[in-house]
């Protein structure tokens, strides 16, 4: 496990984010082909959290994304070329798990051991619910996402 991620460096911040906004690039050419994302106005009083364990031999980290339902929504129409009226909640549940998916894979990168990913768990819940402390906010031509990567600790 390097320092870094124990001390929550900046630059582990900012490594994480050139992550997150290097898959959404990605997602953006290859999935969406230069098309736009549709808007949605629609639940916009809640967020999709989905959490992921990485695990290592003696360590267990936890990778936490965050996604405005609508853009969830408007992400999971696009991708499946739907009229978002037809989205439903879970189906933008798995598009931001499969998100948090693709981030932790590269994020587990960051840590100096082996290390394996658990499924990743996503739920609808209220815009204002409690953030992860010390979530970064990465503002995308996707949408609006939080990410944050718990300290690695014992397992």
């Amino acid at each position: 496990m390097t320092d870094a991620l124990q001390r929550c460096d900046p630059e582990l911040l900012d490594e994480l984010r050139e992550v997150v906004i290097e898959m959404l690039d990605g997602l953006a050419d290859a999935a969406l082909a230069g098309r736009s994302l549709p808007d949605v106005e629609r639940l916009d009083s809640m967020v999709v959290e989905s959490t992921l364990a990485i695990v290592g031999d003696a360590m267990r980290s936890e990778l936490v994304l965050r996604v405005p339902a609508p853009d969830a929504v408007a992400l999971a129409a696009a991708l499946g070329d739907d009229d978002p009226a037809g989205v439903t909640i879970d189906e933008a549940c798995g598009v931001v798990s499969e998100l948090c998916n693709v981030i932790a894979g590269s994020a587990k990168t960051l840590f100096d051991a082996e290390t394996s990913l658990d499924v990743p768990r996503s739920i609808a819940i209220p815009l204002d619910s409690p953030r992860p402390l010390g979530a970064i906010d990465v503002e995308h031509a996707l949408g609006h996402f939080a990410v944050h990567l718990g300290d690695a600790r014992p397992e």
